[in-house]
């Protein structure tokens, strides 16, 4: 097929207003063979009518589907086979396990089909080229949105190795992911490349349009609009762009160009910050432009991307986009700001007032009146959890997919962005917020008072029909749930699940306080009050789901946590790194009165309740940690209580060399935790936003470890299960655990539905 591209220029009569002719046959923009190629998405559409009516634009062309089909053609084969050789009969697309399989090898495209184009892009005189990639979808249902996928930046003389790179990250697990949650296959994606010159720029932004008011936000160099600072905004009357208003934003540092280099992030003395970053003589230029575009085309509203470059000084529109999601939930009627991009962590879509809760703040006062709020926050303190469960979302600047705040996040079902920077800072208490799980994009809503609805009930059941009350024998591997939140306890108790496969007892704990530090508790001879606390937050747990056995893991409370509670300045140490200091089993060796209200606290509950307890020791870093632990719990007399079980976490990597004398302690069984097991081997904070994809669970070394923990745990007869969150984040590790011979797998609720269909298969 001839590879065809349609270039913008101003006599261009290819296209009538409102319509795009699939025929076009304008010698100065197509190429021969180029009929029946012209897809064009919506954005692309309005950029060539932009250009009918003579408004200056970014030197660009279109390169059209026909260039995305010779690759396509040879992903066919390979794809085909891949496919039939996955054993997974759900719905949910194996994408981790295509990102490590899945090898392809495009072909160069011959120079003599981008001789063409190549001329075309010569007479732009520039070194760099911007790719922004389009996609097309036979149903309409399965369109994607147009800022999906950010493109790249190459070397002219790199174009054809720039799309070979852009067609290859289709299948790169960050997107095949996508193509997972959205049920489609790539290879049924029609793809066209908008390429543009790219030179250095004075200022980029976005200017939108809305009830009779241009709203301008604008950021120094090359952003386009989409950068982690907070722009300068500019809101300008319709009619004679006389300035309304302006908000000065956050600007300290730059993309820029630099040779051999492409873009490059460049300081921006404290100075720049002072000032808006137009000049006078730079927002009536683009006025000027903005004055040229012709609203009465518009089908809706539209974002337009512009730039100023530096060479010139005169604005130029670089883009189009939609401005508004198709369907918004709850209303016809929003009008959208983008304001950040982060790391989805809970699908589904939310809508309403921002509660902004910085570190500095004081523990908020829960009650009603925050109900239904998108909470922004840098990090999410367990002892917040009582506002949280009312939440309508959530915006975190912290973290990555096994932080805390993304696992509480979907153990409530609760739409969340993470990963978010700067989010406590650019968005205010009050502003009211759309939030998109599906694309991870987080906007300001500046036309609607919100219509709060709340979160239809979570529905757990596997899809294969009502369950039975109990697990059913036919499972090898027995299927566990991670739990916290007491609210799932209507549902997940009817499932055919083993029982609670880890319970989180310091979220549970935490709650429970009050606000205030345990030893606070305990100086004020309040502990037998706390422990009666404590036994009202664990109980239901137990009575919902006796006589099956919970897996109880002792509390893992970490200093940063305590230290924002009342007296917790006072009773704990100021850790430069709190994941490796005082948590886990060292806590209770140092704290013991806090071990023996635990262990008291399991004995009543027993009493009231019986049923298998596991009890799980949390971090364990050495054997004279288990022993003292055994001591209390003998003390207290609940190793002596029927169907009792001490296990301990594998999460430090020095579990491996302990388990031969574990196993000679008495120790029953291991539960592997995937989350810290990974941080430690990998030396990465998975609380770090920043490092969420070295955070690879995947990482040969991480499931080295874990398949030398389950066959040493077999040698040994020790019983072993994993409860960290890759079994929920990635579905083809239950088959990979299951193959193993691992004894238990524990996911999150909205995982169960998948693993049991994967699960039954063994």
């Amino acid at each position: 097929m001839t590879i065809a591209f349609l270039q913008l220029h101003q006599d261009c009569q290819c296209l009538a207003p409102g319509l795009v002719s699939r025929d076009a046959q304008c010698q100065d923009c197509l190429n021969q063979g180029a009929v029946g190629q012209l897809l064009l998405s919506p954005p692309l559409q309005h950029l060539l009518q932009l250009e009918q009516h003579q408004v200056r634009l970014t030197a660009g062309a279109i390169l059209l589907n026909g260039a995305w089909e010779v690759y396509r053609a040879s992903l066919a084969e390979p794809w085909a086979s891949f496919q039939a050789s996955l054993k997974n009969s759900s719905a949910h697309f194996p994408w981790q396990q295509a990102a490590e399989k899945f090898q392809i090898s495009f072909p160069e495209l011959p120079g003599s089909e981008l001789e063409p184009l190549m001329q075309v892009i010569q007479a732009w005189n520039c070194d760099y080229l911007r790719l922004i990639p389009y996609f097309s979808h036979p149903s309409p249902e399965k369109q994607l949105p147009p800022d999906f996928w950010p493109g790249l930046v190459v070397e002219v003389n790199q174009l054809s190795l720039g799309l070979e790179q852009l067609f290859g990250n289709m299948f790169q697990a960050r997107y095949l992911i996508q193509w997972q949650q959205r049920q489609i296959n790539p290879l049924d994606l029609g793809l066209e490349v908008l390429i543009q010159s790219v030179a250095p720029c004075i200022a980029t932004g976005c200017a939108t349009f809305a009830a009779g008011v241009w709203h301008i936000t604008a950021v120094p160099g090359l952003a386009d609009g989409e950068t982690t600072m907070a722009p300068d905004r500019y809101d300008l009357e319709a009619t004679t762009f006389k300035l309304r208003q302006t908000h000065l934003g956050q600007k300290d540092h730059a993309d820029t160009l630099s040779p051999g280099l492409g873009v490059t992030l460049m300081p921006l003395p404290a100075t720049i910050d002072q000032d808006m970053i137009l000049s006078d003589d730079h927002l009536e230029n683009l006025t000027q432009l903005l004055s040229t575009l012709p609203r009465s085309i518009q089908p809706k509203p539209l974002c337009y991307g512009w730039q100023i470059p530096t060479e010139t000084g005169l604005a130029q529109i670089s883009r189009v986009s939609d401005h508004l999601p198709e369907h918004p939930p709850n209303s016809h009627q929003l009008h959208l700001k983008p304001l950040a991009t982060g790391i989805i962590a809970t699908p589904g879509q939310a809508l309403g007032p921002a509660l902004v809760i910085t570190e500095s703040m004081a523990a908020p006062n829960f009650g009603s009146q925050q109900s239904g709020f998108i909470w922004v926050v840098v990090n999410i303190n367990p002892e917040w959890l009582p506002g949280l469960r009312g939440a309508a979302g959530l915006v975190c600047e912290r973290g990555g997919l096994a932080s805390h705040g993304a696992i509480l996040a979907r153990e409530l079902g609760l739409p969340a962005v993470i990963g978010v920077l700067d989010a406590t800072r650019n968005i205010r208490n009050g502003d009211v917020l759309y939030l998109d799980g599906q694309t991870g994009h987080v906007a300001h809503v500046t036309e609607i008072t919100p219509v709060l609805q709340p979160r239809p009930p979570l529905l757990f059941a596997p899809p294969s029909g009502p369950p039975p009350p109990t697990p059913r024998p036919t499972l090898r591997t027995q299927l566990y749930v991670n739990l916290s939140q007491s609210q799932a306890l209507e549902q997940l108790p009817k499932l055919p699940i083993a029982g609670i496969g880890l319970l989180r007892s310091e979220n549970i704990f935490l709650e429970r306080l009050s606000g205030q530090h345990p030893t606070l508790w305990f100086r004020e001879h309040r502990q037998a009050q706390l422990q009666a606390r404590f036994r009202q937050g664990l109980e239901p747990f137990f009575a919902a789901f006796a006589p099956r056995p919970i897996f109880y893991r002792s509390l893992d409370l970490r200093s940063h946590e305590l230290r924002g509670l009342v007296g917790g300045n006072q009773y704990e140490p100021d850790e430069e790194n709190p994941v490796l200091g005082l948590r886990g089993v060292a806590r209770s060796c140092l704290y013991p009165e806090l071990l023996q209200l635990e262990l008291a606290t399991l004995q009543q509950i027993h009493d009231s309740h019986p049923g298998p307890i596991r009890f799980v020791l949390p971090f364990v870093r050495s054997c004279e940690e288990v022993v003292f632990c055994q001591e209390q719990l003998n003390w207290v007399g609940l190793s002596r209580v029927p169907d009792f079980e001490l296990w301990v976490m594998a999460e430090v990597p020095g579990i491996l060399f302990m388990l031969t004398d574990l196993a000679g302690l008495g120790v029953k069984g291991i539960s592997i935790g995937s989350n810290d097991l990974t941080q430690l081997l990998l030396g990465v904070d998975r609380e770090h936003s920043s490092l969420g994809e070295q955070f690879n669970e995947n990482h040969p070394a991480v499931k080295a470890a874990i398949s030398q923990l389950i066959r040493t745990a077999q040698n040994l007869g020790l019983a072993c299960s994993l409860c960290g969150e890759a079994a929920s984040v990635y579905p083809d590790w239950v088959e990979w655990l299951a193959g193993l011979g691992i004894d238990g797998i524990s996911v999150t609720p909205e995982a169960l539905g998948r693993t049991w269909e994967t699960l039954e298969r063994f």
